[in-house]
């Protein structure tokens, strides 16, 4: 990683060559956002929506993005050429900047592009075969509709993560299931596929996997899912840039459909790398 080559406020450098102030708010207050991209056959995958969602998020913490679309979109590529990558992972940070008291904001941001080799961040294909497990915990993020720097709360929970031999942790949210530390959430309930809707990060894999189904005449349902409910689905699993779809068998110390892998999560699997595979080629 260190020498990657890397976008850092307007310069190609070395990621070892990039220096941070430790006044930046994002250091000191975690005053910032972030996005993760791939790339899918060399191209930026999803790229319109990851930007809009960047952009969003950008606005609600009254940040400017120092490149336009088409600048960020060249970035990317050139970065791609440059790391001589065959796909490339993208890590997106934008900070408001460095303060001299640490709280006050002054003028510019902090942005940058991280790259790196895609293969460091896939998982391993027998997580697709065998599933995860998953724990819950009760909490509600503060502005789950952007990606913002705290993650506080499930950092903290690393340790306890890692010893129930968990991959994610499901938040609850009085009473009802929101999201993953750093995944959506879905289950399946007599054929239909179920996904919650509000007070949740509406990230670009949840939403493509939505598309997918629907295109193929899955019956899909964005809303509320109580705890007791998700206890009881038929399947669970998880989506997200890098991780893609994850299927879960396991929840807490509960079993998902005995443990199994269930027919619609397959199919989605499927149909997502058949995606993913082709994505770019039409």
């Amino acid at each position: 990683m260190k020498d990657n080559f890397c976008y850092f406020n307007g310069e190609i450098l070395k990621f070892k060559e990039i220096k941070i102030s430790p006044f930046d708010l994002g250091f000191v207050r975690g005053y910032g956002i972030f996005d993760a991209m791939r790339t899918a056959n060399g191209i930026p995958f999803c790229f319109d929506e990851h930007w809009k969602k960047f952009e969003k998020s950008s606005r609600f913490l009254d940040l400017k993005v120092p490149l336009n679309k088409e600048d960020f979109r060249k970035t990317i590529k050139l970065l791609l050429e440059k790391n001589n990558f065959k796909e490339m992972a993208i890590k997106t940070i934008l900070t408001g900047g460095e303060s001299k008291n640490g709280f006050t904001r002054e003028d510019g941001e902090t942005f940058l592009i991280l790259a790196d080799d895609l293969n460091n961040y896939l998982l391993d294909e027998e997580i697709y075969r065998q599933g995860v497990k998953v724990i819950t915990k009760e909490y509600e993020r503060s502005c789950p509709e952007i990606k913002n720097l705290n993650y506080l709360f499930p950092l903290n929970l690393q340790k306890e993560k890692k010893q129930s031999g968990a991959m994610e942790i499901v938040y609850v949210n009085r009473g009802k299931i929101s999201e993953c530390s750093t995944s959506n959430i879905f289950m399946v309930k007599n054929g239909t596929i179920i996904t919650p809707k509000k007070d949740v990060f509406s990230g670009t894999l949840r939403n493509l996997v939505i598309r997918l189904a629907k295109e193929n005449d899955l019956l899909v349902e964005e809303r509320d899912i109580a705890k007791e409910e998700f206890e009881k689905a038929d399947e669970i699993f998880l989506t997200a840039t890098y991780k893609k779809i994850v299927p879960v068998v396991k929840v807490d110390e509960g079993d998902v459909a005995e443990g199994k892998i269930g027919r619609l999560t397959e199919e989605l699997i499927r149909l997502l790398d058949n995606f993913i595979n082709n994505y770019g080629k039409n």
